[in-house]
């Protein structure tokens, strides 16, 4: 028998099985979007995308319990799409203290999701139109791919709200199956501070 002949082939065994591997984990990161091209514009969002007519929880604490949430949305929903709303910035704000909405996008022309969700807790609102906002979305086909638009587009918004001179603005987060879209409003910032969530600054530059 041929020892360092078989050695040498459980070598190129072991090497091509490396090698598969690292290729699958590098495609599953690609599918995740890790070498997405990420893009942030301010325009008008479309309404398809732009929470106006929603029915929200509120929550305060990690934003990590925010994903409990956005799952017992989408088992109460037959309709519209989730989206999350986040008031305060995590490295700023106590854990304890951060303030969120979850909940979902109803038809404007539809009052039988807006009763399901009133009688399941959720409160109905409407948000004002928004004819500039700061907007960007990332894929989301994976369970990491929340992870990887959050590391790499809240730094890029932080930046450029910054240079506009705002301390303070909600983030939108909605969700679908291919995509999530994220939506800084600009224009009338104010009003998509529901009541109940504490204002940080005592002034803010609109």
């Amino acid at each position: 028998m041929d020892i360092l002949g078989y050695e040498v082939r459980l070598l190129y065994i072991i090497l091509g099985a490396i090698l598969l591997a690292f290729l699958a984990f590098l495609s599953y990161l690609s599918r995740s979007g890790l070498f997405y091209t990420v893009t942030l514009r301010f325009s008008c969002p479309t309404p398809d995308v732009m929470p106006q007519k929603v029915a929200y929880i509120m929550a305060k604490g990690s934003y990590k319990h925010a994903g409990l949430l956005v799952r017992q949305t989408m088992d109460l929903m037959k309709d519209g799409k989730v989206f999350a709303l986040y008031y305060d910035d995590p490295e700023k704000v106590p854990q304890s203290e951060l303030q969120y909405l979850v909940g979902c996008m109803l038809p404007t022309q539809s009052e039988v999701l807006a009763d399901h969700m009133d009688n399941s807790g959720y409160t109905i609102h409407t948000f004002p139109p928004c004819s500039n906002a700061l907007i960007t979305e990332y894929p989301n086909y994976t369970g990491i791919s929340l992870f990887l638009a959050n590391w790499r587009i809240f730094p890029e918004i932080n930046r450029m709200m910054a240079k506009r001179k705002h301390e303070e603005f909600p983030v939108i987060e909605v969700y679908t199956s291919t995509y999530i879209k994220y939506i800084v409003p600009v224009d009338n910032m104010a009003k998509f501070y529901v009541p109940g969530v504490k204002r940080r600054l005592k002034t803010h530059v609109e």
